[in-house]
């Protein structure tokens, strides 16, 4: 029979745009895994799930660029996340994986137009989103998307509600090919304009049949962003009140600046989701072979395991906690 797994182990959080049900009762054909074993090494993430009906072994590897002096590589808005799935069905069955993003973009304005479309790459193809009749100056402004690394993968794009979605993807052996963008939007009567109603979700991925036990393939996403309106950050004082502005390691004061946009490194390079995946996809064997010898040699140091792991810990929270501007500040 089928059903759907999703890869973590507890299902609630919104989780596959489920919020408020308790939807082991109205969904019992979804769930989570029993178990994840855990493994990270800066810039490598390995994950083997296991869950005891699911016919299947099913491992991730995700990453990100990181390559020492290299700062056009090592700033890339992009994560790749690759599969590796194996059968230990002695029955033939039907496996699909799927990635399922949703549209951020302009999430803290009410005054926007959701959009979406699907574009195919040499070997690859991918769901862009982004938003329309938006402010552009907004720091939300900007693009995203997953790309599916085989050109016969499918994709659903901007569906917002759980039916009809879920079953009509148990039903169908393969995810459909669905552009919802229509019912996603609706005409601000104030303005005439389009106007966002509902929220937006999109998801791409790939049917395999695996024929007997033992039987695997692999397969890869890869979640690419642009958001080129990164502003100055705000420092405040003790009270919680503003008091400058940082731009690169200066504190300017907030009289002799207001607020402007320092933007990101990638932006000198690119303008949209579609571009970094492009551009990724493209050179991903280079990517990751330079990211795995720097992880390698870094291993390869004659320092204690544990000492090694140490150093290597906080290299996990230097990215997502610092900035690298468009002047490479």
């Amino acid at each position: 029979e089928p059903r759907i797994c999703l890869l973590q182990i507890e299902p609630g959080h919104g989780a596959a745009a489920i919020e408020g049900h308790e939807f082991q009762y109205i969904f019992p054909w979804l769930g989570g895994v029993d178990r994840i074993r855990y493994e990270a090494t800066v810039p490598f993430i390995d994950l083997d799930f296991e869950e005891r009906s699911m016919p299947l072994r099913v491992k991730l590897r995700a990453w990100s660029p990181f390559i020492p002096g290299d700062e056009k590589n090592s700033s890339l808005p992009v994560a790749f996340f690759d599969f590796s799935i194996e059968s230990t069905s002695e029955r033939p069955v039907d496996v699909s994986i799927l990635a399922t993003m949703r549209n951020c973009v302009g999430y803290e304005t009410k005054a926007k137009a959701y959009s979406a479309r699907t574009l195919d790459g040499e070997g690859w193809r991918m769901f862009e989103m982004s938003c329309e009749n938006m402010d552009p100056s907004l720091s939300s402004y900007g693009s995203m998307g997953v790309a599916s690394l085989h050109p016969d993968s499918t994709a659903w794009v901007a569906w917002a509600h759980p039916h009809p979605y879920y079953e009509q993807l148990l039903r169908c052996r393969e995810l459909p090919e669905v552009n919802d963008l229509a019912g996603r939007n609706g005409v601000d009567p104030a303005t005439g304009k389009l106007l966002a109603k509902t929220e937006c979700f999109s998801t791409i991925g790939r049917t395999v049949t695996l024929g007997k036990s033992g039987e695997k393939f692999a397969h890869s996403f890869a979640a690419t962003w642009d958001f080129p309106n990164r502003y100055a950050r705000v420092v405040g004082d003790k009270d919680g009140g503003p008091i400058g502005y940082l731009e690169g390691n200066q504190l300017l004061e907030q009289s002799d600046v207001v607020p402007h946009i320092e933007g990101h490194y990638y932006s000198n390079f690119f303008s949209s989701a579609s571009d970094v995946a492009s551009y990724a996809i493209s050179h991903r064997e280079y990517l990751k072979r330079e990211a795995e010898r720097f992880h390698q040699a870094f291993y390869d140091a004659t320092l204690p395991g544990y000492l090694l792991d140490q150093v290597n810990s906080p290299l996990n929270t230097f990215r997502p906690r610092s900035w690298f501007t468009t002047q490479g500040a």
